[in-house]
Protein backbone atom coordinates (compact mmCIF):
# COMPACT_ATOMS: atom_id res chain seq x y z
CA UNK A 1 0.00 0.00 0.00
CA UNK A 2 2.50 2.16 0.99
CA UNK A 3 4.88 1.66 -2.77
CA UNK A 4 1.52 2.61 -4.62
CA UNK A 5 1.28 6.16 -2.41
CA UNK A 6 4.93 6.61 -2.91
CA UNK A 7 4.22 5.94 -6.67
CA UNK A 8 1.76 8.53 -6.84
CA UNK A 9 2.73 10.88 -5.14
CA UNK A 10 6.35 11.05 -7.34
CA UNK A 11 3.82 10.73 -10.44
CA UNK A 12 1.69 13.71 -9.42
CA UNK A 13 4.99 16.14 -8.89
CA UNK A 14 6.59 15.04 -12.29
CA UNK A 15 3.85 15.73 -13.89
CA UNK A 16 3.15 19.64 -12.17
CA UNK A 17 7.05 20.03 -12.49
CA UNK A 18 6.53 19.45 -16.29
CA UNK A 19 3.62 21.53 -16.55
CA UNK A 20 5.83 24.04 -14.69
CA UNK A 21 8.11 24.18 -17.58
CA UNK A 22 5.97 23.29 -20.53
CA UNK A 23 4.46 26.69 -19.54
CA UNK A 24 7.84 28.22 -19.46
CA UNK A 25 8.61 26.44 -22.95
CA UNK A 26 5.31 27.57 -24.18
CA UNK A 27 5.89 31.28 -22.91
CA UNK A 28 9.25 31.26 -24.49
CA UNK A 29 8.67 30.12 -27.97
CA UNK A 30 6.32 32.66 -28.21
CA UNK A 31 8.48 35.22 -26.78
CA UNK A 32 10.64 34.37 -29.69
CA UNK A 33 7.84 34.76 -32.42
CA UNK A 34 6.66 31.09 -32.82
CA UNK A 35 2.81 31.39 -33.53
CA UNK A 36 1.74 28.65 -31.54
CA UNK A 37 -2.36 28.28 -31.49
CA UNK A 38 -4.36 28.23 -28.50
CA UNK A 39 -6.55 25.04 -29.36
CA UNK A 40 -3.05 22.79 -29.56
CA UNK A 41 -2.07 23.31 -25.83
CA UNK A 42 -5.01 21.21 -24.05
CA UNK A 43 -3.59 18.27 -26.35
CA UNK A 44 -0.23 18.69 -24.65
CA UNK A 45 0.07 16.33 -21.65
CA UNK A 46 2.76 16.96 -18.91
CA UNK A 47 2.76 12.66 -17.79
CA UNK A 48 6.17 12.44 -19.66
CA UNK A 49 8.66 10.78 -17.53
CA UNK A 50 11.30 9.48 -20.25
CA UNK A 51 13.76 12.40 -19.13
CA UNK A 52 13.53 11.54 -15.37
CA UNK A 53 16.00 8.97 -14.26
CA UNK A 54 13.78 6.69 -12.07
CA UNK A 55 16.51 4.18 -11.00
CA UNK A 56 19.28 6.52 -10.32
CA UNK A 57 20.99 8.31 -7.08
CA UNK A 58 19.69 11.28 -5.90
CA UNK A 59 21.33 13.75 -3.47
CA UNK A 60 18.50 16.48 -2.47
CA UNK A 61 20.43 19.44 -0.47
CA UNK A 62 19.07 23.11 0.32
CA UNK A 63 21.59 24.59 -2.46
CA UNK A 64 19.82 22.71 -5.08
CA UNK A 65 15.37 22.78 -4.19
CA UNK A 66 13.60 24.83 -6.88
CA UNK A 67 10.42 25.86 -6.45
CA UNK A 68 7.80 26.25 -9.49
CA UNK A 69 8.03 30.04 -9.48
CA UNK A 70 11.76 29.23 -9.57
CA UNK A 71 12.86 27.11 -12.25
CA UNK A 72 15.87 25.84 -13.64
CA UNK A 73 16.70 27.23 -17.24
CA UNK A 74 15.25 25.97 -19.98
CA UNK A 75 17.44 24.05 -22.21
CA UNK A 76 17.36 26.25 -25.39
CA UNK A 77 19.55 24.44 -27.68
CA UNK A 78 16.35 21.86 -28.00
CA UNK A 79 14.51 24.77 -28.99
CA UNK A 80 16.74 26.30 -30.89
CA UNK A 81 17.15 23.08 -33.37
CA UNK A 82 20.77 22.43 -31.96
CA UNK A 83 19.97 18.94 -30.28
CA UNK A 84 17.56 16.78 -32.44
CA UNK A 85 18.49 13.32 -31.43
CA UNK A 86 15.45 12.94 -28.64
CA UNK A 87 13.21 13.46 -31.47
CA UNK A 88 11.62 10.36 -32.97
CA UNK A 89 11.78 9.26 -36.01
CA UNK A 90 8.82 8.58 -38.10
CA UNK A 91 9.74 6.09 -40.31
Amino acid sequence: MHRASCLHLLMAAIATWNAAYLQAAVGELRQRGEQIAEEYLPHITPLGWEHINLIGQYSFTNQSTYSLTNLRPLRLALMEGQVTDWIPSRE
